[in-house]
């Protein structure tokens, strides 16, 4: 165990447990959790706004799909491509 130079505190993790608890009480155990709860939140909540995001684009394009009618086969990603290209083409007129 690292100490920076001081004496051995704790024998093992459990009587570092019950000291820190007899002499801190409970609460010491989570002094900093607010600090992890908003980060996070921070982070679930990015996650969640791209997940929703991307599952309405590929139902969207999934939609798109369906009326069109497409040849067949699984050309997911030549899909993608085509729309890109599209995109790319009709901006410059």
């Amino acid at each position: 165990m690292m100490t920076c130079g001081k004496g051995v505190k704790y024998k093992s993790s459990v009587d570092a447990f019950s000291q820190i608890l007899k002499k801190e009480g409970f609460a010491s155990l989570y002094k900093n959790v607010d600090a992890h709860i908003l980060l996070y939140t921070g982070r679930i909540g990015v996650f969640m706004v791209t997940f929703c995001v991307m599952d309405g684009i590929i139902s969207w394009m999934e939609e798109k799909e369906k009326k069109e009618g497409s040849g067949g086969g699984d050309q997911s990603s030549s899909r993608i491509i085509d729309i890109k290209w599209r995109t790319s083409t009709t901006s410059t007129r």
